[in-house]
């Protein structure tokens, strides 16, 4: 099984697949509950997926406008796929995103669920 984990830096557009068998509202409640948890705020939430997104604020007191990362996840058959928006490197928000998706993955564990994970990939 592989870890969760951020994106890793080489990659500025990102996704991953969480696969489990709970039933897929479950798993999208979960990574909503999760990435919540880890400080991202839920956006155009809906029942095939949500975004979820994180401004930068320290970019705001550099006097610059205050850029943010997204992460759109969204149902595809019975996983959940997370894919990241960020336009350049963000250590903290990556590390942030894995935070969130092992905290789902908990849940669903707890649960008695399986989670299963891809490694993030080049997103197109």
């Amino acid at each position: 099984m592989t870890e969760l984990t951020g994106w890793p830096a080489r990659m500025r557009r990102a996704r991953m697949t969480l696969r489990s068998d709970a039933p897929p509202a479950e798993v999208l409640a979960a990574t909503r509950a999760g990435l919540t948890q880890a400080g991202f705020r839920i956006k155009d939430r809906g029942a095939e997926g949500f975004r979820a997104r994180r401004i930068h604020w320290w970019a705001l007191l550099a006097l610059d406008a205050p850029d943010s990362t997204g992460l759109d996840v969204a149902l595809d058959g019975t996983a959940v796929t997370i894919s990241s928006d960020a336009t350049w490197f963000q250590a903290g928000m990556s590390r942030r995103a894995g935070r969130g998706l092992r905290s789902a993955a908990a849940m669903l564990r707890q649960r008695g669920f399986t989670v299963q994970a891809t490694q993030w990939s080049a997103a197109r």
